[in-house]
């Protein structure tokens, strides 16, 4: 392995390689970095015990920084080991591919976690909601108002909480009128949201409740008295 990068070559093969790699110069940079840092505290990227008790002293984001920077860098002295392979080295050649290949798995990082897939409620199973949630008091009143922003005007959680009185306004289309939510969403912009006419009707009815004024959702406690905001 040494007759193909001497130990006091490491540092500039494996430099020379993550400058050249199809990579983001802030990853590039990254790799550069922990690779330094491994090569000053005296190790060797050709000894697969060194570079695995080095990287076990490494946060999570290091160990995966350095076992890229070393596939990368001992894929490469692979394929440079294959261009030198004759007749007559061809063992030693693939003694030294071993070896490489060893490196690449030395340093063990956590693969980051996917993000959770989200379950979407049915129809039937929404409706089944809103049968629940009569609208015979004022919890159930706001619970049914509740989902119809959510699943009927497709509001974000926090547009929903946010949603006051002042933001339902009436806007008139093609000769006729239709109610319109002025929602906030994420970075701050501001949609337009036209919503049904029975959630409207809704809206007015939860409005008459609780003053038309203020915040839409609200708490409500045990005795039926409506608070000022969830």
């Amino acid at each position: 392995m040494n007759d193909l990068v001497p130990a006091s070559d490491n540092l500039h093969h494996a430099i020379m390689t993550i400058n050249t790699a199809n990579l983001a110069d802030g990853t590039k940079q990254k790799y550069r970095r922990v690779v330094r840092r491994y090569l000053a505290d005296g190790g060797l990227l050709t000894d697969p015990d060194q570079l695995a008790s080095y990287a076990a002293g490494l946060p999570a984001s290091g160990r995966a920084h350095l076992k890229a920077a070393v596939r990368l860098w001992s894929t490469a002295m692979i394929d440079r080991a294959k261009g030198a392979a004759t007749p007559e080295n061809v063992n030693a050649v693939q003694a030294t591919i071993y070896r490489f290949e060893a490196l690449q798995t030395a340093v063990s990082a956590p693969s980051p976690k996917g993000e959770k897939a989200h379950v979407w409620l049915t129809r039937s199973e929404v409706m089944q909601l809103m049968d629940i949630a009569t609208a015979s008091e004022n919890q159930a009143q706001r619970d049914r108002l509740a989902l119809g922003l959510l699943v009927g005007a497709g509001l974000r959680r926090n547009e929903a909480v946010n949603l006051t009185f002042e933001d339902v306004t009436i806007q008139a289309v093609n000769g006729r009128f239709r109610t319109v939510l002025n929602v906030t969403g994420k970075g701050s912009k501001n949609r337009v949201v036209p919503i049904s006419d029975k959630l409207g009707s809704m809206l007015d009815i939860w409005g008459a409740a609780v003053g038309g004024a203020g915040l839409v959702l609200r708490s409500v406690g045990k005795g039926g008295n409506i608070g000022a905001g969830l």
